[in-house]
């Protein structure tokens, strides 16, 4: 079968492609048409509380109250977001130090039981009130990939974090 497209107007086509117009071509083959994902993952999620951390440890921080989440895979009990479609996220986190601190560190953890780390800020030097802004971009495979948003921070007394402004999110960029 062949199908002409002319000029601004398209066709919906099998087989082979005429294309007319200023010039003139003829395609021969298969043409790859990228998977339209219309119940992509995507959630946003904060926190309703500060949340004291311990000295030089790594802590995954509490979102436990989800804005939305479209296709159900943010869980607000371990503050992991595991999607089910295979793909490429971007991960966004607000963390912010409500105490002063001698060292800020923030990342997010894929699948927290010993996989990948991908660090955001770094802040080194005292201070209280920093606010960590970083996105990365993550593949996750659709069934038993997950990540979560941690801190890090050092110092005495009561590191805490600012649930005011915090945020985690993340969306499907691209479907495989």
């Amino acid at each position: 079968m062949v199908t002409k497209v002319n000029g601004n107007s398209t066709s919906t086509f099998g087989g082979n492609i005429d294309v007319t117009g200023n010039s003139t071509s003829t395609f021969s083959g298969n043409i790859d048409v990228p998977q339209i994902v219309t119940d992509a993952p995507a959630f946003i999620a904060t926190a309703s509380a500060d949340q004291t951390l311990s000295s030089a440890t790594w802590t995954t921080i509490a979102f436990n109250t989800k804005v939305y989440d479209t296709n159900s895979n943010y869980d607000t009990g371990t503050y992991a977001f595991t999607p089910t479609v295979a793909g490429y996220y971007n991960c966004t986190t607000v963390i912010r130090s409500a105490a002063a601190t001698t060292r800020f560190y923030t990342e997010f953890m894929k699948n927290p039981d010993g996989g990948e780390e991908y660090y955001g800020n770094d802040f080194n030097f005292a201070a209280s009130s920093l606010n960590s802004n970083f996105s990365a971009l993550i593949y996750m495979n659709g069934s038993t990939d997950s990540v979560v948003a941690r801190a890090f921070m050092q110092g005495s007394g009561g590191l805490t974090t600012g649930s005011g402004i915090m945020t985690f999110s993340a969306f499907l960029a691209r479907a495989v």
